[in-house]
């Protein structure tokens, strides 16, 4: 754990808990988020329990205060003070097992292998690198073949009408579905139709 610091000292934040903030606070009001490190060290998401590896990380609430509340848990965690001491004490216990998780933003592989890619996603359409951060980790846990049960592919969960829109075409030895795996195809598009989604309803994601 993170030492707190003394005095008028302060603490250089980590890029990693500002990630975690952002996912946080991207999550829908409602959903509870779970979670599992497996073997690998890869970090995977679901809204439900799918098995007993994986844990709590986050549970919905009836009203978007609660990643306010757990954001500023987080930020607690590096040294800004709590006036009351028993929610501290409750808000360091959650957050210090979700934090812990959090990390593989560190580790994961998968996220090292694009992380570039979000940098130019970030720099070409104006969105906050640490947003699309939390974007594909609650989308995809930065799996580039992951598929949903409804055909959404790849790491930002595209299905391929909306990708078909954004560009990414069939081709004869190639179909669409097999395209949105590539994390550069999938980035470009992704990335494009989130900023499309943010100009359509400002202020609201």
């Amino acid at each position: 754990m993170r030492r707190v610091p003394q005095g008028k000292s302060r603490c250089v934040t980590p890029a990693w808990v500002w990630a975690a903030v952002a996912l946080l606070l991207a999550l829908p009001a409602r959903a509870d988020v779970w979670t599992f490190v497996d073997a690998q060290g890869m970090s995977h998401f679901a809204t439900a329990r799918l098995d007993d590896s994986y844990e709590l990380f986050l549970r919905g609430s009836d009203s978007f205060s609660a990643g306010n509340n757990f954001a500023r848990g987080a930020l607690n965690l590096i040294g800004e003070p709590m006036v009351n001491e028993e929610a501290r004490r409750g808000t360091v216990a959650q957050s210090a097992a979700s934090l812990r998780l959090l990390t593989y933003f560190d580790i994961s592989p998968n996220y090292k292998a694009v992380k570039h890619l979000l940098r130019e996603a970030s720099a070409t359409h104006g969105i906050d690198y640490e947003l699309l951060q939390a974007l594909i980790a609650t989308e995809s846990g930065f799996d580039s073949h992951a598929v949903s049960p409804k055909g959404a592919v790849g790491l930002m969960q595209l299905i391929p009408p909306t990708a078909a829109r954004y560009g990414v075409k069939a081709d004869k030895n190639t179909p669409i579905e097999k395209k949105l795996t590539d994390p550069r195809t999938n980035i470009r598009a992704g990335s494009s139709y989130f900023r499309d989604l943010m100009k359509m309803f400002p202020g609201q994601l």
